[in-house]
């Protein structure tokens, strides 16, 4: 059930986004403009029956494109350890990536890109 007071939601520097096919959201991102250089990428999920087909890698290439609109040049996602391989394979690596937002290095890996 979508709560839309969880984390930050309402702020004016976390801008949240649906995708919708055929009027039904079938996923989910929220940028978070950190500072004037770094953006994160927040709660990204794709519906299970919707996976496997290019939806999140697309939500992630837009969402990359509004971050670079805002004049941020760095993005970062604190990425569940199952969603690891799907940001790599969108160019996201290991490093030290600034966030302000911490993880749970058991359940989760901090992933960012540079963009151009």
């Amino acid at each position: 059930v979508y709560d839309p007071g969880v984390s930050g939601e309402a702020k004016p520097e976390n801008l949240a986004h649906v995708l919708l096919i055929d009027g039904s959201v079938i996923g989910t991102i929220r940028i978070d403009l950190i500072d004037r250089t770094h953006a994160g990428l927040r709660l990204v999920a794709i519906d299970g029956k919707q996976k496997s087909r290019g939806y999140g890698a697309w939500m992630i290439a837009r969402a990359e494109a509004i971050v670079r609109a805002y004049g941020r040049s760095e993005v970062v996602v604190n990425a569940s350890k199952p969603a690891r391989a799907f940001y790599e394979r969108q160019g996201y690596r290991t490093g030290d990536w600034f966030d302000l937002t911490p993880i749970e290095p058991i359940m989760h890996v901090r992933l960012g890109k540079a963009l151009a």
